[in-house]
């Protein structure tokens, strides 16, 4: 389990949700389906927290990764 150092939130997020829902309207296979399914539900998580651990960082930062790829791949 990781360390809490109490970060403020570094990134809005709300980019990355508009980004997704975009995303959510292109032509997906049923596995990107389901992975942007869980990023929304990840993303809901993380905008309700007041202070981030390293983990939840690097968390973000992986799923951002992940939506970029998905959205290069559709021309979103």
């Amino acid at each position: 389990m990781g360390t809490s150092y109490g970060l403020e939130q570094p990134v809005k997020l709300e980019h990355a949700r508009l980004l997704l829902g975009k995303v959510k309207e292109a032509p997906l296979s049923q596995a990107e389906r389901l992975q942007t399914e869980e990023m929304g539900k990840a993303l809901s998580l993380y905008l309700l927290k007041d202070a981030w651990s390293i983990e939840d960082l690097r968390a973000v930062n992986e799923l951002c990764a992940s939506l970029l790829k998905l959205s290069a791949k559709y021309a979103v």
